[in-house]
């Protein structure tokens, strides 16, 4: 647990360097392809590989409730980061609608499937690749392959 706090710490302290450099260059990918890193390698039970993806829901399970707090606090807070970019940006930056997609798929896996609030992440999710299809038109399949 202790070993899990630190490594949160660290990733809270990198992330603030990342939001610093995508709040003055929000199209930079460099910082994006980092925050992506950053979100996937805090995910619990990952043993360090940055596999957003890969593991279920009841493998989560094998993590402590402290620690899945802590992560959840965290996705929670980036959502509310990106959301004040995306705002800035007068919606116009599709890598922080990609980030914001990549934060919410990962807060809706550790949702339970019946829960509202599951409901509306993969909504806002769902219209985060909405708004892709229009502003990065040359990935439209992608996007739309990706709606849940």
């Amino acid at each position: 647990q202790k070993q899990d706090e630190l490594k949160m710490n660290l990733v809270r302290e990198e992330l603030e360097l990342v939001q610093n450099a995508i709040f003055t260059e929000p199209d930079d990918q460099t910082a994006w392809g980092y925050h992506r890193f950053l979100i996937s390698w805090a995910y619990p039970n990952n043993n360090n590989e940055g596999n957003l993806n890969n593991e279920t829901p009841s493998q989560l399970k094998c993590s402590s409730s402290h620690t899945m707090n802590m992560y959840y606090e965290l996705l929670d807070e980036e959502c509310n980061s990106l959301r004040e970019l995306i705002e800035t940006e007068n919606g116009q930056c599709k890598w922080a609608f990609i980030g914001l997609h990549l934060v919410l798929v990962a807060l809706q896996q550790l949702l339970l499937e019946d829960d509202s609030k599951s409901s509306n992440v993969k909504n806002e999710a769902n219209e985060c690749l909405r708004k892709l299809i229009i502003l990065d038109p040359n990935r439209k399949g992608r996007y739309e392959s990706l709606i849940m």
